[in-house]
């Protein structure tokens, strides 16, 4: 069976009028090569950076057209710009000028934090990609925490995720001086392990801080393991809200991630919901939008599935009401709804399968 090359970020220094500029700020603990940049392998210092990622006209939701032969904007996803800040300063002033642009109110960074195995590249385009089929609406900053980059590389991830959390950490409290009106994390995989482990050692450092400094988490496929989860949520002392969790019953690669640590469960798959009645969570199953053809085994629905992303610039009035507009249209409609104590899980279903 051949290797399947993984996308790489092509610079170009244009690009054409129909397409959209997404500027995405990066923070990293990976480290710098002599021509600074970004390598595989662990940093001790956070390195802050700016790439403008080009998304195409003409696409395909939920997909990212990895760039060839030097880069095709018309078609492909480029980068036109790549910067790196000096100084927390600089990098401050630069979110600030992008917020500036947003309604007073409405000014929001959407702080994601991706899973094992990706490439920076990946990452990047990846956000850039949600930033445009989501209609975030705000400022997207990744950290880019050292995976290995390697499908054969789990513990060595796992190891760089418990590795990486004081510098998200430092990520946070520094965007917390941006001025920005709310500061949201958007995770995947194993990146929820680690912003979860984050937002513990938030709490131990100042009890009952975190929503203050965090308005909202949203987990896609969440990589941990049900017991640890508990135990991580559990000893928060104020969870964000909202705080919302997609699962998936259908998800291959968190099947796959369970034999691999003893057959236990996933907050992303198969998770006992009323294991967590005492902790205001949403969980979000959306087994019933399995793709059989989806490149990513079932792990990444939500960036992917057309009604799942309109429902995510919704989640905040969702997760408050469960109050669905159907009106609009929006390709699903609540199924199975239980509440257990503080805890709810939602079962969503497509239209067209409900429907004659």
């Amino acid at each position: 069976m051949a290797c399947v090359p993984r996308g790489q970020m092509v610079l170009v220094n244009q690009t054409v009028s129909e397409a959209i500029v997404y500027p995405v700020f990066v923070g990293t603990n990976r480290p710098l090569d002599q021509n600074n940049y970004v390598t595989r392998g662990r940093s001790e210092a956070l390195t802050l950076q700016r790439f403008d990622v080009s998304v195409p006209p003409e696409r395909e939701t939920g997909r990212i057209q990895w760039p060839k032969d030097g880069g095709d904007p018309a078609t492909e996803f480029v980068t036109t710009k790549a910067l790196q800040y000096n100084s927390e300063s600089g990098f401050l002033s630069a979110v600030r000028q992008e917020l500036r642009k947003m309604p007073k109110g409405n000014r929001e960074i959407v702080v994601f934090v991706h899973g094992f195995n990706t490439t920076l590249a990946e990452a990047v385009y990846r956000l850039a990609q949600m930033d445009h089929d989501l209609e975030l609406q705000a400022v997207p900053v990744l950290f880019a925490w050292p995976s290995a980059e390697d499908p054969f590389g789990y513990v060595h991830d796992r190891d760089s995720a418990l590795y990486s959390r004081d510098d998200l950490e430092a990520l946070l409290r520094l965007l917390n001086k941006a001025g920005a009106d709310e500061i949201v994390i958007l995770t995947h995989s194993m990146g929820s392990f680690l912003a979860a482990e984050t937002m513990r050692q938030m709490d131990k450092h100042d009890p009952g801080s975190l929503p203050g400094m965090i308005d909202g988490v949203v987990m896609m496929s969440p990589d941990i393991d049900e017991d640890l989860a508990l135990n991580q949520l559990s000893e928060i002392t104020e969870l964000p809200q909202p705080f919302v969790v997609f699962s998936s019953d259908e998800d291959q690669a968190l099947r796959l991630a369970s034999r691999v640590a003893g057959d236990n469960p996933r907050l992303g798959r198969g998770a006992d919901v009323a294991r967590f009645a005492d902790i205001e969570i949403t969980f979000l199953d959306v087994s019933a939008f399995a793709d059989g053809a989806d490149r990513n085994f079932g792990h990444l629905p939500v960036a992917n599935s057309e009604a799942l992303i309109e429902l995510l610039p919704e989640l905040r009035r969702v997760a408050a009401s469960l109050d669905y507009n159907l009106g609009n249209d929006p390709g699903f409609i609540p199924g199975t709804v239980l509440n257990i104590q503080r805890a709810t899980e939602v079962v969503l279903e497509p239209i067209e399968r409900l429907t004659p």
